[in-house]
């Protein structure tokens, strides 16, 4: 599977590293999902380094939350989803092994005929 859109050369070698995490378990519809993703990961290296250079990276000069704060922050939000959706979290693999639900011996629509 190759990645898709335009990836920094970072970003190609964390698909590649997520696709091993995957060990073969991901389909190539997923290709995509796996780009942005390892797109989010090498935005959220690129915001923490620019991070370090800040001299109070919480709050900019107003008393504001500092915008790579927020950006950071958004990136996270996007990762915590995709990884969920990879089942690259703990949350996500217990939901994907619980047992499915029994199905009912009898319809409950069955009273409406």
């Amino acid at each position: 599977m190759k990645p898709k859109g335009e990836l920094t050369e970072n970003a190609e070698r964390i698909f590649e590293e997520l696709l091993k995490e995957l060990d073969g378990n991901s389909q190539s519809v997923d290709a995509y999902a796996l780009s942005l993703l390892a797109g989010c990961l090498d935005e959220l290296h690129a915001i923490d380094e620019e991070i370090k250079k800040e001299a109070n990276p919480f709050v900019n000069k107003h008393g504001q939350i500092h915008p790579l704060q927020t950006q950071r922050n958004k990136t996270m939000d996007n990762i915590i989803k995709f990884f969920d959706r990879f089942g690259m979290s703990p949350r996500a693999r217990d939901r994907s092994s619980a047992p499915a639900p029994a199905a009912p011996k009898k319809s409950p629509l069955e009273k409406y005929k």
